[in-house]
């Protein structure tokens, strides 16, 4: 078994990814049978994965309109200047 305690974070992203051929799939899962607490780190890593999934990331509706100045507010301002500096 090529899978060990020291390269299986990389067989893990491949299995979360997909990516693992039909036969390192059921070596990596044989490994699993053998270190539960790898198979509940995945589990754990799993169920992250389906809590926060990038795509229902809503991006907010932000609306600055309330900071224009009116053509009224821009008078007013001048005007009040203009009567400060005298």
């Amino acid at each position: 078994m090529r899978i060990n305690l020291e390269n299986y974070e990389q067989y893990m992203i491949d299995y979360l990814e997909s990516a693992l051929s039909p036969e390192t799939l059921v070596e990596f899962e044989k490994f699993l049978q053998l270190h539960n607490e790898i198979r509940q780190e995945l589990e754990l890593i799993k169920g992250v994965d389906n809590t926060v999934a990038i795509d229902s990331v809503v991006e907010p509706n932000l609306d600055f309109s309330y900071l224009k100045k009116s053509a009224d507010a821009r008078l007013n301002e001048e005007q009040l200047i203009a009567y400060m500096e005298g």
